[in-house]
C-alpha cells in the first residue's frame, strides 16, 4: 500500500512540473499558421517566408508582425534540402517554433543559346579563306558566352569553282540546347582587268628561198590570272611576201579567258639570197655543269654574255653548238639531273646538242625526256639531240628522240650538223647504263649522212661532231670526197685545247676541241664567196682574245642565281678546310680507302677517271667541291674474289686501291669493293666472283659523310692521310643528301 502511494506521489508531481513548463503547442502558447515547405529554383529572388504566413495568441492577439524566420541553414547556390525555422513569443514568455523544408534545385534551362554576327559572304578564287567568325558571337540565358564553343561546317564549299554554297554554324549550351545558323559563300572568277604579256619576240631577217621561220621559237605568253597561254599565241603573217624583198608587218595575239588581249606587232626583212656571207659558229665540249664561274672556268653569264649578244647582233648568222659531256660534272647540273643546264642553253638558242658519254650517267631514259616534248620533264628543250650511231640493241634502230643531223638555215644557205659519239665509248659508260645500246663506226655513219645531207637535203655546208677524238676518226672524214665531203670537225671527249687543220684538194678542213668545264668557246669563222665555202677562220677563245667574255649577260646572271639560292648551303657551307695541296691521286687512294673501312673489305679499289679535280690548300671543302671531286654517280659493289685475280686487279694502271692486307693467297677468296663503273668495265674479272653485293652507297655520299664525321671528332683540317671514321654512320636506306633532286624551280621554256 506504501508503495502504490509513492508511485501516485509521483505521477502528481510529475503533472505539476509539466503545468509549470512552457511548450509548443500549449493551449497558453502562440500559434503560427500558414507556412510549408518552400521550392527554390537557383538564381531567382529569395523566398518571402511570411507571404502567407500569420501567428496569434490567446491572450495578445495577433502576433504575426512577431514572427521571425532563421534561414541560415539554406545555401541558395548549392542543390539540396535545408532547414528554415520560425518562432514567435507572446508576451509571457510562451513561445512556439516551427520548422519548413526548403528545396534548393537547379533551374530548369529550356531556352536556346543565340549565334549573332552571321552574314553571306562572297569569296574570289584565289584569296586566302574567310575568317567565319569575324564578328560572329553566341551567347546563352543559362551559360554566358559561347563565342568560343562555335563550330563552322565549310565542306560543302568548293573554294576553286564558282557557285554559291552553304555554311552552317551551330552552338550548344550545357543542357543540350543548340543554335543553327546557315550563309550563302557565292564563290566568284576574280575579276580579270590586266593585258596577258607575250614576251621574247623579236625583228626577224628572212632570206629568199630559206624556210619560213618559226615565229613561236622562244616566244612565251603568259598572264596573271591564267598562267601559261603561250599555246594560245596567234601569228599572223599574211602581209609577209616571202619572195620580194621589202619590211612587212607580223602580228601576235594572246588573249586570256576574261578577253584581255595583248599584240605585238614586229618586222620581217625579207632579203635576196647573198652570194656573199659570213657565218659565225661557236662551240662547247665536255662543259660537265659548270655553270658557276671559278678560277679557271668562265660559268656560263661570261659565255652566255658572247653567245646571246651575238646571237642578237647577228641572229642570222650565228650558230651555236655543244660537242657531248655538258650537263653532269657539277652540283648546280647534277642536282637537277641537267634540267638547270638545259633551261640555260635554251636561253642562249643553242642549235644542236651533240651526245656524249656521260649523257649516260643517270641513264638515258632521263636525258631523252628533255627532248620529248610530251614528257612532263620540267623543261624541254629547244634544240635537238644528235647521236647517228647510237643503236639501240633490240631495235637494231637509234632511240627515240634521238637524231643522226640537223639542218640549220641562214642567210638563204643549208648548214647540216652530223652528231656522232667515239667509238668503243662504251667502256667510258658504267655497264648498267649502256648495255642496251651500242656506239657502232662513227667514220662510216658520217660518211653515210654527210652524203645524205648534200644529196638529199641539198645543203651548202657540211659539220662533222664526234664526241671522240680518235686520229682514226679524224683523217677518216678529213679525207671524204665529192658528195661525202666534211668542211669541219669538232671533237670532244679528252679535254684537249686543240685547233689544228687538215690540207687536202680544195678548200683545207680544221679540227677543233675547246677543252673542258668552260675554260675556253670554241669559235669559227666560215666565208661564202659566189655561194660556195671559200674560207674559214678558227680560234679557241676565253677572257685573254674575247672582251665578251670578261662581261656577265643579266637575265643568264638572274637564271643562275634562282638556282643557286635554292643550293645556297651546299656551295657555300666549309664541312672542313683543306689542310694541304691534295691531288687527284692522293684523292683516289683516300676514296678507296673509305670503300675500304665502310664496306669492312679485305681491298678496295677506285679509278683514277672517276676523281675529277685537285683540291687547294685551304680550300673549303663544300658539298660543291665533292661534286667536282666526284661528279659521278657511282656506287659500292662488293665481292668476293680470289687472291690471284685480286693481284691482277692491282696491277691495273688505271686503279687506286687501298688494303690493310700485307698479301693474299692465290686460292683463298677475299672481300673486295669497287664502284659499279670498274665493276661493269671489267666483266670477266668481276664474273669470276662470288657474293656480289650492290650496297646502295654513293662514293660522293660517303666522302661527304667522312668529312662531316672528321669534322665532329674535332679535325679543323682534312689531309688524305686521316683515318677514316668507323663505324658505318650512313644508313642504306636513308635518302641521300645528293640522290635529292627536287625540281622546286618553276623553270621556264625560254
Amino acid at each position: 500500500m506504501r508503495q502504490l502511494k509513492l508511485i501516485i506521489l509521483a505521477i502528481l508531481l510529475t503533472l505539476v512540473l509539466i503545468g509549470c513548463t512552457e511548450q509548443t503547442g500549449n493551449e497558453d502558447s502562440p500559434s503560427i499558421l500558414g507556412i510549408k515547405d518552400i521550392t527554390y529554383t537557383i538564381g531567382d529572388d529569395e523566398p518571402n517566408y511570411l507571404d502567407g504566413v500569420t501567428a496569434s495568441d490567446q491572450q495578445d492577439g495577433d502576433l504575426t508582425a512577431d514572427i521571425s524566420v532563421d534561414d541560415s541553414a539554406v545555401d541558395y547556390d548549392t542543390e539540396g534540402t535545408y532547414t528554415v525555422s520560425y518562432q514567435v513569443i507572446d508576451s509571457d514568455g510562451h513561445h512556439v517554433t516551427k520548422n519548413i523544408d526548403v528545396i534548393v534545385i537547379a533551374p530548369i534551362d529550356d531556352v536556346d543559346p543565340v549565334i549573332s554576327g552571321t552574314r553571306d559572304i562572297t569569296y574570289t578564287i584565289g584569296d586566302s579563306i574567310p575568317n567565319y567568325l569575324n564578328g560572329v558571337t553566341a551567347s546563352d540565358q543559362q551559360d554566358g558566352d559561347l563565342t568560343a564553343d562555335i563550330s563552322v561546317d565549310d565542306s560543302a564549299v568548293d573554294y576553286d569553282t564558282e557557285g554559291t554554297y552553304t555554311v552552317s554554324y551551330q552552338v550548344i549550351d550545357s543542357d543540350g540546347h543548340h543554335d543553327t545558323k546557315n550563309i550563302d559563300v557565292i564563290v566568284m572568277a576574280p575579276i580579270d582587268d590586266v593585258d596577258p604579256v607575250i614576251s621574247g619576240t623579236r625583228d626577224i631577217t628572212y632570206t629568199i628561198g630559206d624556210s619560213i621561220p618559226n615565229y613561236l621559237n622562244g616566244v612565251t605568253a603568259s598572264d596573271r590570272q591564267d598562267g601559261d597561254l603561250t599555246t594560245l599565241i596567234t601569228v599572223d603573217d599574211s602581209l609577209v611576201d616571202y619572195n620580194v624583198q621589202g619590211v612587212y608587218s607580223v602580228t601576235y595575239r594572246v588573249s586570256d579567258a576574261a578577253e584581255n588581249v595583248a599584240t605585238i606587232i614586229i618586222n620581217v626583212y625579207v632579203e635576196a639570197v647573198s652570194l656573199t656571207a659570213d657565218f659565225d659558229l661557236y662551240y662547247l665540249n665536255d662543259f660537265h655543269g659548270s655553270i658557276l664561274e671559278s678560277e679557271d672556268q668562265m660559268g656560263f653569264a661570261r659565255i652566255a654574255n658572247l653567245i646571246m649578244t651575238k646571237k642578237d647582233e647577228n641572229p642570222n648568222r650565228t650558230l651555236f653548238i655543244s660537242g657531248g659531256d655538258i650537263l653532269q660534272g657539277a652540283l648546280l647540273s647534277n642536282y637537277y639531273q641537267g634540267a638547270s643546264t638545259i633551261e640555260m642553253l635554251n636561253m642562249m638558242g643553242l642549235d644542236a646538242f651533240v651526245i656524249g658519254n656521260h649523257e649516260f650517267d643517270w641513264g638515258l631514259d632521263v636525258l631523252l625526256q628533255y627532248f620529248d616534248q610530251t614528257s612532263d620533264a620540267p623543261v624541254h628543250a629547244n634544240f635537238p639531240l644528235l647521236g647517228a650511231n647510237v643503236i639501240e640493241k633490240a631495235s637494231g634502230e637509234r632511240p627515240a628522240g634521238i637524231d643522226a643531223y640537223t639542218v640549220i638555215e641562214k642567210q638563204g644557205y643549208k648548214i647540216g650538223v652530223i652528231g656522232t659519239i667515239g667509238y668503243g665509248l662504251e667502256s667510258s659508260i658504267a655497264a648498267s647504263r649502256v648495255a642496251d645500246y651500242e656506239f657502232q663506226d662513227p667514220v662510216e655513219w658520217t660518211e653515210h649522212y654527210a652524203t645524205y645531207l648534200r644529196t638529199i637535203e641539198a645543203v651548202d655546208m657540211v659539220i662533222a661532231v664526234n664526241h671522240g677524238d680518235s686520229d682514226y676518226y679524224n683523217n677518216s672524214v678529213a679525207d671524204f670526197t665529192g658528195d661525202a665531203r666534211v668542211d669541219a670537225i669538232f671533237n670532244g671527249h679528252s679535254h684537249q685545247n686543240v685547233l689544228s687543220q687538215v690540207y687536202r684538194d680544195g678548200m683545207d678542213t680544221f679540227i677543233m676541241q675547246s677543252a673542258s668545264n668552260g675554260r675556253y668557246v670554241g669559235y669559227a669563222q666560215f666565208n661564202f664567196t659566189a655561194g660556195i665555202l671559200s674560207g674559214f677562220q678558227a680560234n679557241n677563245l676565253n677572257g685573254y682574245n674575247e672582251p665578251l667574255l670578261n662581261g656577265s649577260q643579266a637575265s643568264m646572271h638572274a637564271l643562275i642565281n634562282t638556282y643557286t639560292e635554292e643550293v645556297a648551303d651546299l656551295i657555300e657551307t666549309n664541312i672542313i678546310t683543306a689542310g694541304d695541296y691534295i691531288s687527284r691521286s692522293d684523292l683516289t687512294y683516300f676514296m678507296a680507302k673509305i670503300m675500304n673501312v665502310k664496306t669492312n673489305s679485305d681491298i678496295s679499289f677506285h679509278n683514277y677517271g672517276g676523281t675529277r679535280t685537285d683540291v687547294s690548300n685551304g680550300a673549303p671543302m663544300t658539298v660543291a667541291l665533292a661534286y667536282e671531286i666526284f661528279p659521278f654517280d657511282n656506287v659500292v659493289i662488293t665481292i668476293d674474289l680470289l687472291g690471284s685475280t685480286i693481284k691482277d686487279l692491282m696491277s691495273y694502271t688505271d686503279l687506286g686501291y687501298y688494303t690493310e692486307r700485307s698479301s693474299f693467297n692465290d686460292n683463298t677468296y677475299y672481300k673486295v669493293a669497287v664502284n659499279d663503273y670498274v665493276y661493269g668495265s671489267y666483266p670477266s674479272t668481276f664474273g669470276s666472283g662470288q657474293n656480289e653485293v650492290d650496297t646502295g652507297l654513293m662514293l660522293r655520299d660517303l666522302f661527304i659523310e667522312v668529312l662531316e664525321d672528321l669534322r665532329d671528332e674535332g679535325y679543323e683540317t682534312f689531309v688524305p692521310s686521316l683515318d677514316v671514321p668507323e663505324p658505318l654512320s650512313i644508313d642504306i636506306d636513308h635518302i641521300l643528301l645528293t640522290r635529292k633532286r627536287p625540281y622546286t624551280r618553276d623553270i621556264i621554256n625560254a
